[in-house]
């Protein structure tokens, strides 16, 4: 049971089909669980395909590292949304209607995490992805709401350049906006990198989804 916040005249439901398999849904159960609207203290999460939850995959196929976060919090007082899709890029998540549930049911409390760019160097650009993160951040901390940027990983060929990157995917963007705004920005990509090159790009290759029909995947992790 996923406990939703809901109101006579609004309810947001989002579904997408799993990574190459077609699933339908049959029916949606509702059951109130109280009279006050109000959810547990959440984790709210934007992403894409690195970061979203992934349903009935085989261990070395891709996942996010958003379905794994449950494992590292206090399930007693947290509940996370992962709100994250594969494909989306920033101004797509708020034009999807994926940010409406946060900025509509978020609440002091509740953090916001911001993990998304890769897409926008396909189709957007960095003005559009500054303007919208930095929308975004205001309209959550308004609700009270706590703000995590990330900057996100590299792919594993990364690790072969010389000399290696200092960061990707609009990178400098969070970092203005983080210094603007007064949020926290998180350097997930120097953790990446620091691992990778202490594991070492061949041994690395245990840690990424091998893809449909064979091959190594350059992006997405597996399920280790």
């Amino acid at each position: 049971m996923v406990p939703t916040p809901y109101s006579p005249s609004l309810a947001f439901l989002l579904a997408s089909a799993a990574k190459s398999t077609k699933y339908s849904i049959s029916a949606v159960e509702i059951t109130q669980v109280n009279t006050t609207g109000q959810t547990d203290p959440t984790i709210w999460i934007c992403g894409d395909s690195t970061v979203c939850n992934y349903y009935n995959s085989s261990d070395s196929s891709q996942h996010g590292w958003g379905q794994f976060l449950e494992d590292y919090i206090d399930e007693d007082y947290w509940q996370v949304r992962n709100m994250a899709a594969s494909g989306q890029y920033a101004k797509g998540f708020v034009d999807a209607g994926q940010f409406k549930a946060i900025e509509y049911y978020g609440k002091k409390g509740d953090v916001y995490i911001i993990s998304i760019g890769i897409n926008d160097t396909n189709y957007s650009d960095k003005d559009e992805y500054y303007k919208t993160v930095t929308d975004m951040v205001k309209k959550s901390k308004a609700k009270g709401v706590e703000v995590i940027l990330v900057k996100q990983q590299g792919r594993r060929s990364d690790l072969q350049k010389n000399p290696l990157l200092n960061s990707r995917w609009f990178a400098g963007q969070l970092d203005q906006v983080g210094k603007e705004q007064n949020v926290e920005v998180m350097n997930l990509f120097k953790a990446w990198q620091d691992f990778g090159v202490g594991v070492g790009y061949a041994k690395m290759a245990d840690y990424y989804a091998i893809k449909n029909g064979g091959g190594n995947d350059d992006l997405h992790q597996s399920m280790k």
